[in-house]
């Protein structure tokens, strides 16, 4: 299904703003700033008023209210300016663009200012409908803003939303359906970046392997350490580290490849690695 629309650069700047709205890094900045700004004012009045202590801290108190309640509009109208001027600044303030969006099996597919962007669906964190558009969120910061004026017959924007649902759904299917067929469970779609493969997974994969190979080679487990992941998705921690190397070992492999390139390792990881082989080796020793 194609959709398209005509947008400007207050749609643009709408857009950024529902972006760092739904950001849990924006809004933790806004609750800091909220919060000191609150402070500062309430401190600055407390400060100033040339009275006896008792109205020093009722004045104090009334500038932290103020500064708390008017902090959230001054600083939107102040984003939003300064975003504006960005846009103006790369794309001219009296454009017109055209956005087009195509919602495929696989992924969605946006082109606008000849640049084409496909989010796939086990990228999708959300579908939202708001008063003037469909809104597709995904886990790597990005936004799909859909606008109402896209759709242009009775029922397109429902069957939109329905197709896009449908799609979306059918991503976790399909990791379901892989689960189904390696004979393996592991986290959901929504927290799998988060999460990653567990140590379990390093364990069963390492025995499948042993048990198709037989005795006619040896099996060394290969331990991904410090891929390179997108902001608020998993980071290999040492204990990561200890706990997949044991896996893999104890399951009968007869050592172990670190992934994926030397120069991404964190040496917290490597030294836990180190560890895990040598607790391995005394085990078996002793």
């Amino acid at each position: 299904m194609r959709v398209q629309f005509e947008f400007t650069i207050d749609d643009v700047v709408d857009v950024q703003l529902r972006v760092l709205r739904h950001s849990r890094a924006a809004r933790s900045w806004r609750w800091r700033d909220q919060l000191l700004t609150s402070l500062l004012t309430g401190t600055m009045l407390f400060a100033i008023v040339p009275e006896e202590i008792t109205v020093r801290i009722i004045v104090g108190a009334i500038g932290l209210v103020l500064g708390a309640v008017l902090y959230p509009t001054l600083n939107e109208r102040t984003v939003k300016r300064r975003l504006r001027k960005l846009c103006e600044e790369n794309a001219g303030s009296d454009r017109v663009f055209l956005c087009q969006i195509e919602l495929e099996e696989s992924a969605i597919h946006t082109k606008q200012n000849g640049m084409e962007i496909i989010y796939p669906w086990v990228t999708v964190k959300e579908i939202r409908e708001t008063n003037d558009s469909v809104d597709i969120y995904t886990q790597k910061g990005g936004c799909v803003v859909v606008r109402k004026r896209a759709f242009t017959r009775p029922g397109e924007q429902q069957q939109f939303i329905e197709l896009a649902n449908r799609y979306w759904k059918l991503a976790d299917a399909t990791l379901e359906l892989t689960y189904q067929m390696q004979n393996y469970r592991e986290a959901s779609l929504k927290d799998l970046p988060q999460r990653g493969l567990s140590s379990e997974y390093v364990d069963r994969e390492t025995r499948r392997a042993l048990s198709g190979a037989g005795n006619t080679v040896k099996i060394l487990s290969g331990i991904d350490i410090d891929i390179a992941t997108n902001q608020g998705e998993k980071k290999t921690a040492p204990e990561d580290v200890r706990n997949a190397i044991q896996s893999a070992l104890g399951a009968g492999a007869a050592g172990v490849i670190l992934s994926r390139k030397y120069s991404e390792m964190r040496l917290a990881n490597l030294r836990a690695a180190g560890e895990a082989c040598q607790a391995f080796m005394r085990k078996r020793i002793g």
